[in-house]
């Protein structure tokens, strides 16, 4: 798949190339002009020992990414968000690097030390990247960009971030007060329940187009949270509707909200969703109901990858019975990668290509 990816995109021709899911799911984008900017990161499970997804897939454009990577965005602390993203930063010297602003909060900080030194025995959800990643910065003495509601992160094209609300940050906060390990305590995973509500949405518009990237921003009956703040926020101080999304959460139907449809995008957008790679086979989002659901309200829709059925032998009913009396359940273990990207010139269309197990279900 690397192979055939063809030539970069002309100076003036806009990209948006979602990546996954091996483990996990990426963004990259062409600003123009040769600048560049990548969202989240994942890795190719069929094969560990290769690159992290966004690197190989520039690199295999002919992308130097010393120079070229602008700005770094990480969407939320999730580990199927994160995964190589140290590499990404240490790769990508003179990009920005942009965060929810509980990341550089000096209680997280001391959080994250806490995980990865001393005497806690914690693995931290992959909090070692994230310490890697502020060891890098630190070394460089770059400081981190803080995303926040209506922040504009870069103009030309207008890079915004709409997300997490300040009830967000609190709760995040006081999850982090709470789970700061003690020594010796038994190995447990510090993430929190609400990480997906910490998510970083962004558009990025330029003159006569806009994108959303979701990240895996859920809804909430609180309208202080979830795609409920994002969408007063939004009333506020307005936006340039996009006519292209990065589907949140993995298609799933707590990610969808009729406030993201309605005051966001465009009517009948292009769609993009990234499967979640692992889990019970039948129940990974999206499910058979996720994509019907999102396909009624698009007028394209890409995934980067298909969930295949489990290839189980017959086996008697005695084996099925032990199987359910024991709570066994069959999972996948790994999903292939795929690349939707879409490119566009000013005045045009979206051109849209399919790589890898990537594929257009409408």
């Amino acid at each position: 798949m690397w192979s055939s990816l063809g030539s970069l995109p002309a100076a003036d021709e806009i990209e948006v190339t979602v990546l996954g899911p091996g483990y996990g799911e990426t963004v990259v984008v062409h600003l123009g002009n040769g600048e560049w900017l990548i969202v989240d990161s994942c890795v190719d499970s069929s094969d560990p020992a290769k690159p992290v997804a966004p690197l190989q897939y520039l690199r295999s454009l002919g992308v130097k990414v010393e120079q070229a990577v602008k700005y770094i965005v990480v969407s939320h602390w999730d580990d199927d968000h994160v995964k190589g993203i140290s590499d990404v930063v240490e790769a990508c010297v003179n990009a920005d690097f942009i965060c929810s602003e509980v990341f550089p909060n000096k209680q997280f900080v001391k959080f994250v030390e806490a995980i990865c030194i001393g005497d806690a025995m914690t693995d931290g959800g992959n909090v070692k990247n994230i310490r890697k990643v502020m060891q890098l910065l630190g070394e460089r003495k770059k400081a981190i960009k803080k995303a926040c509601p209506s922040r504009i992160l870069k103009n030309n094209p207008k890079i915004i971030s709409w997300s997490p609300s300040d009830l967000e940050q609190e709760e995040f906060l006081k999850f982090i007060a709470a789970e700061h390990p003690k020594a010796r305590e038994a190995l447990r995973k510090a993430m929190p329940s609400t990480a997906n509500l910490t998510s970083v949405v962004l558009t990025i518009e330029w003159d006569d187009v806009s994108v959303l990237l979701g990240a895996d921003m859920e809804t909430h009956s609180n309208v202080l949270r979830g795609w409920g703040a994002i969408a007063s926020e939004v009333a506020i101080t307005g936006l340039q509707p996009a006519d292209l999304v990065k589907i949140p959460h993995h298609g799933s139907a707590n990610g969808h909200d009729n406030l993201m449809w309605n005051r966001l995008l465009l009517n009948n957008p292009i769609s993009v969703i990234t499967p979640f790679g692992k889990g019970k086979f039948g129940s990974q989002p999206p499910t058979k109901s996720d994509v019907s659901r999102i396909r009624g309200q698009s007028r394209k829709v890409f995934l980067t990858a298909r969930h295949a059925g489990p290839k189980l032998p017959k086996m008697e009913v005695a084996v099925q019975r032990s199987l359910r009396e024991g709570s066994i359940t069959f999972t996948t273990k790994k999903l292939p990668i795929g690349v939707v990207r879409h490119r566009r010139r000013p005045g045009e269309q979206w051109n849209s290509e399919t790589f890898g197990a990537a594929y257009c279900c409408k």
